[in-house]
């Protein structure tokens, strides 16, 4: 029948495996059937569903015991900000001291029991969704439950040891399952290196770390460097402290330190960070030389200013591309039209004047492009059955609070504009379509390009410059933040 437990020798020795892991006699495990039942009959896990799904609900009612707590006096709220780590704490700090110094104590509680507070329970609904995904145990989650939490707060130096841990972690399991079912590289079939696999990514994945090779094609190779990477404490290294990072700045988005009133585009620590890399990554360019086979030496240095890393060459390559494209489409005869696609209010932590969003459905800055992405691809596929075919350029730019949006540059015949834009308009506009109205120019605005008033290229040129470095925009000032264009470029590099 279908979910039955079929008994499988491998499957048995592994689950007694796990049982005595986790402190447990395989033998004094009453109602084991019942037990196996519990589990994803695809997935092999770490601790028993029923011990796990206690502790965490258990975590839930505590927290939602600790929240009515703490948020419904100034002083509750006060006491959870100091709570919070620095990187959370210095928003708002800064500013209640200031209230505090200057006016009443009833403006201190108002702002505490107003805008810190909503920031905060902001805050909390944002890290829901990080540390170990609550629907999967296994043993990385056993153990990391509790620290995986505070990534977002980890330094360098405790996410590459964490990056260690794992990585020997996950070799050891490897290693362990290759003995306990007397396999080699070489004598396992494709089917049990899959399992393999498979249990690994899982374990991976309670970390929300997607796994090398998790989707595409299945080649026996790339599975086998898939796992290399997996247990390998470098990759996880950069991985973990990508996830770190990303995790940090959504953090710092919902308790609104970035917007045009507070830090546009991006969060001061962020910008600090990347700017450090850079720095670093200048000084061993610096520092290093290479040799060709001939004995031919030439500076690292020199290399990477010659190539598109420089943004300036960057800049020229994507300008020369886009003059190529205008010229393509001026022998053809197409004419250009403007396009600027923006999400869906939901995807907006804050508004334009910099206060929060009250629709803001918490999402990353990651998942607001991949909204875009993927309604792209339904336009576009729709634009391929009605034979329509422009062709242009795309270019992405945050708006102050980080949420994504997109000006495109399409060409294609005079015949085909209409039908053409009134299909992507109504893939843009479908979401969410009430809140707009009218209005649709909110979310998808359309300008057909006049050759009188400049080249195509022209148009997009500004777009191209202030998100790469800002060239020859002095004087100019952003639309979302009013400061100069050449100045804020680093932010949305950063």
């Amino acid at each position: 029948t279908i979910g039955a437990v079929v008994s499988n020798p491998g499957v048995d020795k592994h689950i007694d495996r796990l049982f005595r892991r986790a402190g447990y006699n395989p033998a004094d495990v009453r109602n084991r059937e019942a037990l196996i039942q519990t589990l994803d009959n695809n997935e092999l896990r770490g601790l028993p569903f029923a011990i796990y799904k206690n502790i965490v609900s258990s975590d839930g009612k505590t927290a939602a015991a600790a929240v009515a707590a703490w948020a419904s006096t100034p002083e509750g709220v006060d006491a959870r900000l100091l709570s919070e780590p620095y990187f959370i704490r210095e928003v708002w700090r800064k500013k209640i001291d200031w209230l505090r110094a200057n006016r009443e104590s009833r403006h201190v509680n108002d702002f505490l029991m107003g805008t810190v507070r909503k920031s905060l329970m902001r805050l909390d609904v944002v890290r829901s969704r990080q540390g170990v995904a609550s629907d999967m145990t296994g043993e990385l989650t056993a153990y990391w439950h509790g620290r995986w939490q505070r990534l977002a707060d980890f330094t360098k130096r405790e996410a590459l040891s964490a990056a260690y841990e794992i990585g020997n972690r996950l070799a050891e399991m490897y290693g362990t399952e290759c003995q306990a079912l007397g396999l080699t590289e070489e004598s396992m079939t494709n089917d049990q290196l899959d399992w393999l696999y498979c249990h690994l990514g899982r374990e991976m994945l309670a970390l929300r770390v997607v796994p090398p090779a998790w989707t595409g094609e299945w080649e026996r190779d790339r599975i086998f460097t898939a796992i290399l990477r997996m247990t390998s404490p470098d990759w996880w290294g950069r991985k973990i402290w990508r996830l770190r990072c990303d995790w940090r700045e959504n953090q710092l988005r919902a308790i609104g330190a970035v917007h045009k009133k507070a830090h546009a585009y991006v969060s001061a620590s962020s910008l600090i960070e990347w700017q450090e890399q850079r720095r670093k990554s200048r000084d061993f360019f610096k520092s290093h030389e290479l040799v060709d086979e001939d004995g031919n030496v030439s500076s690292l240095e020199d290399m990477i200013n010659k190539s598109t890393s420089n943004l300036a060459i960057r800049r020229h390559e994507l300008m020369a591309r886009q003059a190529g494209v205008e010229l393509v489409a001026q022998q053809r005869g197409d004419v250009g039209i403007f396009l600027t696609i923006t999400c869906p209010s939901k995807y907006h932590s804050n508004i334009q004047s910099g206060h929060h969003n009250a629709k803001w459905n918490h999402s990353t800055v990651a998942q607001a492009q991949s909204y875009l992405c993927r309604i792209w691809g339904r336009a576009t596929a729709k634009l391929k059955r009605e034979k329509l075919r422009p062709y242009g350029f795309r270019v992405a730019e945050p708006h102050h609070d980080g949420t994504p949006h997109w000006h495109a540059l399409l060409f294609m015949p005079q015949a085909e504009v209409k039908a053409t834009v009134a299909i992507l308009r109504a893939y843009f506009i479908a979401e969410d379509r009430d809140e707009l109205g009218r209005n649709t120019g909110a979310r998808f605005k359309s300008k057909k390009m006049d050759p009188s008033k400049g080249s195509a290229t022209a148009y997009i040129a500004k777009y191209i410059s202030k998100n790469i470095d800002g060239h020859a925009l002095a004087g100019e000032l952003s639309d979302e933040t009013g400061k100069p264009l050449n100045e804020t470029a680093k932010y949305v590099m950063g």
